[in-house]
């Protein structure tokens, strides 16, 4: 499918960006947003980078405002991903309030902490993806470098330290479940550009559903290179807008996994349960890339093992592009950028795995 073969080529770009910026070659610089607000942002032409910190107020808490993290796609797909943490102030003797004066003279110090995390994410998942055999373990590897961020001692105006403000930090501590996200947008691309293999399958999984998905990946060929934590996959929600919060904004959460065959005449294939946590039965997702023949996609409900599933749909004399199939209260679609043959000089397949209430 073009639609399927578009979005990875759009998340696929994401690779020269964070290498430019693991390497220093692109850096965070000060801007604004349309309604004149400092931000920080970088680009390189085919992803936009923008970090912002706003104040909010939130009673009974030293929650002071809220960063957002925002890359988008500009030269095709517009895809966009978000990310945000919580701002606190520790150590407050003289109860300063933090009014928006004062919050904006923390703003330097804020984009400090930002930056770091950022940078210390995409040379961690760089170093760890471009090998060999990589073997890339997503939650180490975010919860490193946001705890490295956390620890770095961050500039503050020197009027701030007079009224005895000592600490200003991001939660980076808190959100290594959304550092993930980012961390597989860093790894993947990586991987799929350094990896000398002839064959690869990357897979995203989007829960258009209200409830959180359990999953559960049985590899029979190949191999995974990206371990991500066996955590759900949370439902679909909304939510105001950070930076403006008049607006609602609806956010769904994916999964992203990539596999690659073991040698260069050996095949890929694997099993996916994905379970909704509301009772409703499992959904079994199959993907074989074989080493020669069409590659085949399966998708339906079952309680047999992997292995068992595997042997009764690994082959497929009609195989589609894209297969759907209700399983309880929700539809799954599996799609495939196309059954064989090289596509830009390599044999790159992918998928996207559409979790949504059936109709």
């Amino acid at each position: 499918m073009r639609e399927t073969q578009a979005y990875f080529d759009s998340m696929n770009q994401t690779a020269d960006f964070w290498t430019l910026l693991a390497a220093g070659t692109i850096t965070l610089a000060p801007g604004e947003d349309p309604q004149g607000r400092p931000v920080i942002m970088a680009s390189d032409g085919n992803i936009d980078l923008r970090v912002q910190a706003v104040p909010t107020t939130q009673q009974g808490s030293d929650r002071i405002g809220v960063l957002t993290v925002t890359t988008r796609e500009v030269s095709g797909t517009g895809v966009s991903h978000l990310m945000t943490a919580g701002i606190v102030v520790k150590n407050n003797p003289s109860t300063l309030e933090i009014d928006d004066t004062v919050f904006n003279e923390l703003l330097p110090a804020l984009y400090e902490s930002a930056g770091n995390a950022l940078v210390a994410l995409a040379v961690n998942f760089a170093q760890d993806s471009q090998v060999e055999s990589p073997d890339v373990d997503a939650e180490s590897l975010a919860s490193k470098a946001l705890f490295s961020a956390s620890q770095k001692a961050i500039g503050l105006a020197a009027t701030l330290v007079e009224y005895g403000l000592e600490f200003t930090a991001v939660t980076w501590g808190q959100i290594v479940g959304e550092a993930l996200g980012v961390g597989a947008l860093m790894a993947i691309p990586a991987i799929v550009e350094f990896l000398g293999h002839t064959m690869r399958h990357s897979v995203v999984v989007e829960n258009l559903t209200s409830t959180s998905v359990a999953w559960q990946l049985s590899t029979i060929h190949g191999e995974n290179t990206v371990n991500q934590p066996a955590t759900p996959i949370p439902g679909q929600h909304s939510t105001p807008d950070p930076l403006q919060p008049t607006t609602t904004l609806t956010l769904s959460s994916q999964l992203h996994l990539l596999h690659v065959n073991t040698t260069r005449e050996s095949s890929i294939g694997y099993v996916l349960g994905l379970t909704p946590q509301d009772g409703s039965p499992t959904a079994q997702v199959l993907v074989n890339v074989p080493w020669a023949g069409d590659n085949v996609i399966w998708v339906g409900q079952s309680d047999d093992p992997a292995s068992t599933i595997w042997d009764n749909h690994y082959f497929g004399p009609d195989t589609p592009l894209t297969t759907t199939a209700t399983v309880g209260n929700y539809s799954a679609t599996v799609t495939l950028n196309q059954l064989r043959g090289e596509h830009d000089g390599a044999y790159f397949y992918c998928s996207s795995i559409l979790i949504s209430p059936a109709n």
